[in-house]
Parts: structure tokens; sequence; C-alpha cells
């Protein structure tokens, strides 16, 4: 994923936005146990999906006055959890571009 953040932060370098929200989401499956100790709530999952690709994007050259990070966990699932795909879809982040 860290060319497509490099793609993105070039395309933001050039649009001079306000604010860059990084946004980080987890599926609702328990965490595994081999993660727990370090991710023990979905909320730490997510924060750290978001920080992970607020920094790759400060990494790219983007100012970090302009960039937040926020995890919404589990609790904003965009696909149903009773398959892998949609499991899968629910694991993500979301860049939020204030022009």
């Amino acid at each position: 994923g860290v060319s497509v953040i490099r793609k993105i932060a070039k395309g933001l370098d050039q649009l001079k936005p306000l604010s860059v929200e990084v946004a980080g989401y987890t599926d609702d499956a328990p965490i595994p146990r081999s993660i727990l100790k370090t991710y023990p709530t979905h909320w730490d999952l997510g924060n750290a999906r978001a920080v992970a690709v607020l920094l790759a994007l400060q990494g790219s050259g983007i100012k970090k006055d302009k960039l937040s990070a926020v995890s919404f966990g589990d609790t904003r699932p965009i696909s149903d959890s009773q398959s892998e795909e949609g499991r899968a879809m629910n694991r993500r982040v979301e860049i939020i571009i204030t022009p």
C-alpha cells in the first residue's frame, strides 16, 4: 500500500487541503491472541491502521499540521461480517480530505 499512499500524497500536495483525516476501521471478529496484547480492543487496532497511513503520508511530504487520525474500530461496518469478503471490506482505512 505504500506506493498507493505516495500517489495519494502527490495529489494532496497539489491540492493543498485544509486538513486530511485518516480513519481506521476493523471487522467485528475477535482480536487474535497473537496481537491481543498490543491491540487489546478494536479501537486500538483501528487506530494503529489509521496512524500507519498517517505516518506514511507524513513521510511522503504531507505536513503534520494538516493530518489527524481517528479510530472507529468495528462500529461502522460497510459490509456484512458473515463472509470473509465482507469482513475484509470492513478492515479498512479511509482518507477524508477537507479542501
